[in-house]
């Protein structure tokens, strides 16, 4: 096993136990609840908190968001989002 990959599942077994004490506390979203009692549960289905820049933005913008797309995984600003309906979606 490699250094990154052993330092990964060694971060995720000690947060295993922070994980099972939050889900089991009164006030949590219940979508958030169900994926931390899912089994094989991990934190990849987590959002990141971390702001990343926008792809589509130049650097010297420095444009940071939360969004990303749901299809390729980019990050990009609200700016370059296009927002899709359901239906649409289908066709």
């Amino acid at each position: 096993m490699k250094r990154p990959e052993f330092l990964e599942s060694l971060s995720l077994s000690m947060l295993q136990g922070h994980l099972d004490r939050r889900s089991s506390q009164p006030g949590l979203p219940k979508a958030l609840k169900r994926m931390l009692n899912a089994p094989g549960s991990s934190t990849e289905g987590m959002s990141p908190t971390k702001k990343q820049r926008c792809i589509v933005c130049p650097r010297s913008t420095d444009i940071k968001t939360l969004s990303h797309s749901n299809f390729c995984k980019k990050t990009l600003c609200q700016k370059h989002m296009k927002l899709i309906c359901s239906s649409c979606c289908e066709n």
